[in-house]
């Protein structure tokens, strides 16, 4: 609805990008853990898996599979953190 109504009135786009820069940055104890674990897949910057689980995080994605393609909640939580590891962390191979 910000986004929505950020178009009408600019101090609400400035609330929303604000929450979105404040999610963004709260992330990113995320991310430094899997580069000091060494857990961060081979060749993917650290700024580049910022952005790739903010994206992944979004509410929109949620909106779109849950609301409106009607996905249980559970299966869209399945489908992110099998999104989320397989972009952003090593796999073992056993």
């Amino acid at each position: 609805m910000l986004r929505k109504a950020g178009v009408v009135i600019p101090e609400l786009a400035a609330i929303e990008q604000e929450k979105e820069c404040g999610r963004y940055e709260g992330q990113a104890s995320t991310i430094t853990l899997l580069v000091q674990s060494g857990q961060l897949l081979s060749g993917l910057e650290e700024k580049e898996a910022r952005d790739l689980f903010w994206t992944l995080t979004a509410r929109d994605i949620y909106r779109m599979l849950v609301i409106e393609r009607k996905w249980s909640s559970d299966r869209y939580e399945k489908w992110l953190s099998e999104a989320i590891v397989s972009a952003l962390v090593i796999q073992k191979r056993v």
